[in-house]
């Protein structure tokens, strides 16, 4: 296995078999073991990592919706669309045209996300990574794809860990107080847990990857402190 190559990771047997995962090699480490064996480690980022790569040069993108804009930065990647729903969607013109800094497609894509309060995201879908570009308030709207159930001990759960970014939690709009004595309710708006802090960058893997070159120390702090898809 070598950088750049593709990583498929499938879970069940014959016909009943799941995808979970697809991406690229973007690290391979190898460590000396005893008894003369070796341990490689394999890190694969998702396929927005193809995105990240390449020459960060300022573009002029051509007019349209920009919904043809994200599918026309798309297209070189090979990365199928699997939605684009945005809530009032910006069209640009010649006169007024959408404009990339000197960064790269993922970045920008990054960029207008936040401008348009929309998420970003590569995800696994019909056994096949899409890209998808979604207001956030139609995310919000949306219905639950399912309930997990967790009872501490026996339990069909058997363990649920989580990381959340503080940026990517969404505000609680109001809630709804009872005074214990006078058992009166009001409505108070608010936000929701505190913030906490964002993934771990460990300074001495940045260091050591800075030292390599292409820009992986960069690559390795974006991918932790946007939570991209890892495999290991």
């Amino acid at each position: 296995m070598l950088e750049q190559r593709k990583v498929v990771i499938e879970l069940g047997w014959g016909s009943e078999k799941a995808r979970v995962f697809e991406g690229l090699v973007w690290r391979v480490k190898t460590e000396a073991r005893m008894s003369g064996k070796q341990r490689v480690t394999l890190v694969a980022l998702d396929l927005s990592y193809k995105l990240q790569q390449g020459p960060s040069k300022p573009k002029v993108h051509p007019p349209g919706k920009l919904t043809d804009i994200l599918t026309a930065i798309l297209s070189p990647s090979g990365i199928p669309v699997g939605q684009i729903k945005i809530d009032g969607e910006p069209e640009f013109t010649a006169d007024a045209p959408l404009v990339q800094g000197p960064k790269t497609d993922w970045a920008f894509i990054q960029e207008l996300a936040v401008r348009y309060g929309a998420r970003a995201f590569v995800e696994l879908n019909d056994d096949q990574a899409q890209f998808y570009f979604v207001s956030e308030k139609l995310l919000l709207d949306g219905d639950p794809i399912g309930q997990m159930t967790y009872v501490p001990g026996a339990g069909p759960l058997v363990e649920f860990v989580y990381e959340r970014l503080a940026s990517a939690a969404a505000p609680v709009r109001a809630t709804t107080v009872v005074d214990p004595l006078t058992r009166r309710g009001g409505a108070e708006e608010g936000y929701g847990t505190p913030a906490e802090a964002p993934l771990f960058v460990d300074p001495d893997e940045k260091s050591r990857l800075d030292q390599l070159g292409n820009r992986d120390g960069d690559v390795y702090a974006s991918a932790r402190r946007r939570g991209l898809g890892v495999g290991r």
